[in-house]
């Protein structure tokens, strides 16, 4: 049975959030959401967005948790490390609760520049890199350690890593690249 709640929740999360997220009409685009359902809860949801807006030079990831359930408010479900500061509720399923914004050209520029940040690229699905680190968003905020992190200055001295794996990096979609 909880299979299958999963399932269909799973399917109701990822409709809601591309249905709530692409609505805000300001004119960024939604690449995509990593959503984790809260083990206590199948109908909460965490989430983490990577959107990109190009006129702009920007990305940026909005987190935040999602009820897929009109009889279970956001406001109800379970607390989350995602929810540990100011939030927006966007509506009664749908809370925001952090935004990261990045620069474009600094996360392109430096993903061909830096074989080490290239190499991490092929396993980050929500990047976030400034100028001296990078992070992937999907297991904290930035600014906040997590075992994602990746110094970039030490690495620009070091020989590029070995046997990389050959596949896309999973933001190829705002990279503007693959090998």
């Amino acid at each position: 049975i909880f299979i299958a709640v999963q399932s269909f929740a799973s399917g109701l999360a990822k409709r809601a959030l591309a249905t709530d997220l692409e609505s805000d009409g300001d004119g960024y685009d939604l690449h995509d959401v990593a959503a984790t359902p809260l083990p206590t809860n199948p109908f909460c949801w965490t989430f983490v967005s990577v959107e990109s807006k190009a006129s702009a030079n920007s990305y940026r990831s909005r987190r935040g948790i999602l009820s897929v359930a009109d009889f279970v408010p956001v406001a109800s479900c379970p607390l989350s490390i995602f929810r540990d500061g100011k939030s927006t509720r966007k509506t009664s399923g749908l809370e925001i609760v952090a935004v990261e914004s990045g620069d474009l050209s600094l996360l392109k520029n430096s993903s061909r520049s830096n074989c080490h940040l290239a190499a991490w690229l092929r396993f980050s699905r929500v990047p976030f890199v400034e100028v001296h680190q990078a992070t992937d968003l999907r297991f904290s905020s930035a600014g906040r350690p997590n075992f994602t992190k990746l110094d970039l200055a030490p690495s620009a001295s070091r020989a590029c890593p070995e046997n990389v794996p050959g596949w896309v990096p999973p933001r190829s979609d705002i990279l503007d690249f693959s090998n």
